[in-house]
């Protein structure tokens, strides 16, 4: 839990890939009447290019998702925040009575509700508001009036310059001070808006064919990764088993071989398989 490995869909596919492994070192192995002239140095080259090439575009496309959800964390969670703080300081500051307390009360909860929104809408859990009606957040008749609105958090942001406009109307507020708490419902809007806020990443992810190539690519350099690693093995498992009448063998070099195969035909494809789990992850954190 916490990191991509601990995902069954990355071991199953390693496991697969380990069984084509071993699929084609067997054909080899059983097959070539002399394995040891193969070239497997010839053999590994475009795999080792591929591999470079694609580990290169995976870099690129996990950096393009982290600064996706850097911006998604300091525009929407940090502007949502930093209009709530700005707008509880302000009300704190210009209205200390203890008389204006339910107007306090009424905008923290309509900036509560509006981050709480934010969060459903993103899981696409917005059409039932019953929960935030039992955690007081939202009345009844807020409730109603709010199920039939498209862009839920946006409004609860228009329902608090509305707030600040009808003070306005009995001139408990200035025009500077209007003004002022308009541009913080601005940027709370905003922040929660499809325009430039949390959903322009969300309903805006990057182009399907640009993550289908780079999937494609992943399994068929896995597979080249896998093929490659069989033939190896199978010919460091021939060189230990034939004798030395044709030249010398070493048994500790053929082992090592075997191994740094089995590690390579386990390791690249769940770092690979990894890295496209972690940028799937970072694409919607919510």
């Amino acid at each position: 839990r916490g990191t991509a490995f601990a995902s069954w869909s990355i071991w199953l596919h390693v496991l697969a890939y380990m069984l084509f492994s071993g699929a084609v070192g067997v054909l080899v192995f059983f097959i070539c009447r002399r394995p040891e002239l193969i070239d497997t140095r010839r053999l590994a080259e475009p795999v080792v290019y591929s591999s470079f090439i694609l580990g290169f575009m995976l870099v690129f496309h996990l950096s393009v998702a982290l600064r996706r959800w850097w911006s998604l964390r300091l525009d929407t969670l940090g502007g949502l925040t930093a209009a709530v703080g700005d707008l509880t300081m302000l009300l704190a500051t210009h209205f200390p009575q203890e008389s204006c307390s339910e107007l306090k009360a009424l905008v923290r909860r309509y900036c509560l509700a509006s981050l709480e929104l934010t969060f459903m809408q993103a899981q696409g859990t917005d059409g039932v508001l019953g929960g935030l009606v039992s955690h007081k957040l939202l009345t009844d008749d807020e409730k109603r009036k709010l199920e039939e609105l498209v862009s839920k958090p946006q409004a609860m942001w228009v329902w608090i310059a509305g707030i600040f406009q009808r003070l306005a109307e009995r001139r408990k507020l200035s025009s500077r001070l209007l003004n002022h708490l308009y541009g913080i419902c601005s940027r709370g809007r905003a922040a929660v808006g499809r325009g430039q806020g949390a959903f322009a990443y969300l309903d805006t992810q990057v182009p399907f064919a640009y993550v289908h190539f780079l999937s494609v690519m992943v399994h068929l350099n896995s597979l080249a990764i896998a093929g490659k690693c069989g033939v190896v093995s199978a010919v460091a498992l021939w060189n230990l088993q034939r004798s030395e009448e044709k030249g010398p063998i070493s048994d500790m070099e053929n082992a090592q071989v075997l191994l740094i195969q089995v590690v390579l035909v386990m390791g690249i494809p769940a770092l690979y398989h990894a890295v496209l789990e972690e940028v799937a992850h970072l694409s919607d954190p919510f």
